[in-house]
């Protein structure tokens, strides 16, 4: 996911509340009993989607598929680029204030509590309630990663978690046992010195030590702790189980050398740089797969991360919502439910973007085919089984980012982790403390 600036950040999360005046003066017809059923006539309506050139093509694949289906229905795609959350909540929030808002767009499950308390989507229940239509054929959780108090603000079309990418060739050629669902800290960090060695086109590191919230806050959980007190009104980040988890990965880093810094990437991506030969293995999301599959430049496999005092992995979903600022909310509620229907669930699965919400589709042996692993859609079943959510606040985009900006002197070796946790703790509180104050 792209970085985007502290400024950045404040205005997507403090604009909201200017915007919400441009969004509340759209249509209502997407909030009454009588809200289901195809628009009457002719109509466009705009997608706001975003992610790299292999998704955009994925997407527009699906809409050109969906107006051949819906011919009274025109589809204009605004595609905001790479990003992630972040990115969308920045997006969406100029396109409200400049009076521009999409009809339907990108949603993550980090803007959920953010999006309903300013009512920038429809709520999508009476939609589903239509003849036809079957909630359960999601899984329960990314759905509920979309309600609200009595609302659902969008329809998933993911669930996903991080998987640890592998290149076979290397462990193979260095002589280190595969890694599997039980692999410990200190067996990746033995096996990554084992796979660290000097190569004809620069250092081969062992792995990459992802120092990201994701990743991080999900490390906390394997270490026995919690990032967040019940009330969602402290972070923990100082106590000793975060503490351990960011020296664990600093020391990977900066102390065993086996995990490359961002800075050594150059002119690759983290991905292209595993591509490349350079890294021998790669936690991060489904979509890696995708690039992994379009190279085919070695045998790869995945497995789920490693564990410490307990098997711990962080689930977070996207989904497609309809805006309150819609003239066309019918016309959009047609393109948001074939975005998560099954025939969508299946080229994202066949495409190895992600992990769809659809039961049908993810539990079916689609994974396996398409150039995937053998094993592939058992890893990721195996892992979202044992998944859960993050206690997503408000301006939790902003708490993400937050972190990822305190804890990289520590990871530059500028800054001690235990110093940088305690000044992530201490800027993250007083994040969740202005929301309070503010009322969101």
């Amino acid at each position: 996911m792209t970085n985007v600036t502290r400024r950045s950040v404040l205005r997507a999360s403090g604009v909201f509340g200017a915007a919400l005046a441009v969004g509340a003066c759209g249509g209502s017809e997407g909030t009454g009993a009588g809200a289901s059923g195809k628009p009457s006539g002719p109509v466009t309506i705009q997608y706001l989607g975003r992610g790299s050139a292999g998704e955009e093509e994925i997407y527009r694949t699906l809409i050109k598929d969906f107006q051949d289906r819906n011919p009274a229905i025109k589809v204009d795609v605004n595609w905001a680029g790479t990003g992630g959350a972040d990115l969308i909540a920045e997006k969406i929030t100029a396109l409200l204030a400049g009076g521009t808002p999409p009809d339907t767009f990108w949603v993550h499950s980090a803007s959920t509590i953010d999006f309903a308390d300013q009512k920038i989507l429809v709520d999508l229940t009476p939609y589903t309630k239509e003849k036809g239509f079957d909630l359960g054929a999601f899984y329960k959780g990314p759905v509920d990663d979309f309600r609200w108090e009595s609302q659902l603000i969008a329809l998933p079309r993911e669930t996903s978690s991080l998987v640890m990418f592998f290149n076979k060739q290397l462990f193979a050629e260095n002589g280190v046992k595969e890694f599997t669902a039980e692999t410990t800290w200190a067996e990746w960090l033995d096996g990554a010195k084992r796979l660290t060695k000097e190569g004809p086109n620069g250092k081969i590191y062992g792995t990459f030590a992802s120092g990201g919230n994701f990743n991080l806050f999900q490390m906390i959980w394997q270490n026995g702790g919690e990032i967040m007190n019940k009330e969602r009104t402290q972070s923990l980040l100082d106590q000793p189980p975060a503490l351990e988890a960011a020296q664990f990965i600093v020391d990977m880093r900066l102390k065993h050398e086996v995990s490359p810094r961002p800075s050594e990437f150059g002119q690759l991506s983290q991905g292209q740089f595993m591509i490349a030969g350079r890294m021998a293995t790669n936690t991060t999301n489904q979509s890696f797969a995708l690039d992994l599959q379009k190279a085919n430049a070695f045998q790869w496999d995945a497995v789920a991360p490693p564990r410490n005092k307990q098997k711990a992995y962080a689930q977070a979903s996207s989904a497609h919502g309809i805006t309150r600022a819609s003239k066309q909310p019918k016309a959009g509620w047609e393109l948001v439910k074939w975005l998560a229907g099954e025939e969508a669930s299946k080229l994202y699965a066949s495409k190895g973007l992600v992990i769809p919400a659809y039961i049908k589709v993810t539990e079916s042996d689609i994974f396996s085919g398409a150039g995937m692993p053998a094993n592939y859609g058992k890893t990721w079943r195996d892992v979202l089984r044992q998944a859960r959510s993050f206690a997503v606040t408000r301006r939790w985009n902003q708490v993400r980012t937050t972190f990822d900006q305190q804890l990289a002197p520590a990871l530059e070796g500028t800054k001690s982790a235990t110093d940088a946790m305690r000044a992530a703790k201490q800027a993250i509180d007083q994040i969740l403390k202005d929301a309070a104050a503010a009322g969101r």
